[in-house]
């Protein structure tokens, strides 16, 4: 049973919560890259977003990457170390992206963050087409107002 299925079961009344509606509610739109631009420019895109990470999407808008802030230090190390400055972000991105798809559950985007140490998923359509991103904040903000809902409808009847 999902943690909305419970929600529902325990609420005993008709206030069932929309999942897809608090799935799409927690989807933001997200600046990508390019796996040709360099990584020097990557990396001012990912410090200007404010993310511990971006998708990288081809010219379709299709997710073909994912560049990390362990990413940038990987490539860092490079460069410091060895004198590898200017390298493109397709030889760093992870080509190997979990993704989040859009019509998957609340519970489901929970256990993809309980068992992998991202602080960030990118959400695609049926297509593999970029809609945004979810990060852990969005989700356990959501978690908590489904939770007050749970209490106050527990401490109302």
């Amino acid at each position: 049973m999902s943690f909305i299925d419970s929600f529902n079961q325990f609420s005993k009344n008709n206030n069932n919560v929309d999942e897809s509606q608090v799935v799409k509610k927690m989807i933001k739109k997200s600046p990508t890259v390019s796996p040709l631009i360099t990584v020097e420019e990557a990396i001012e895109c990912l410090s200007q977003a404010g993310q511990s990470g971006i998708p990288v999407t081809d010219e379709t808008g299709k997710l073909i990457g994912f560049f990390s802030e362990k990413d940038c230090l990987r490539y860092l190390y490079g460069a410091f170390y060895f004198n590898q400055l200017g390298s493109r972000v397709e030889k760093f991105m992870n080509q190997q992206v979990v993704s989040i798809k859009e019509s998957q559950g609340v519970s489901d985007i929970l256990k993809l963050f309980i068992e992998n140490p991202f602080h960030v998923y990118p959400v695609v359509d049926e297509n593999n087409l970029l809609l945004g991103t979810i990060n852990r904040t969005d989700l356990l903000r959501e978690i908590y107002a489904i939770m007050d809902l749970m209490f106050e409808q527990s401490s109302a009847a």
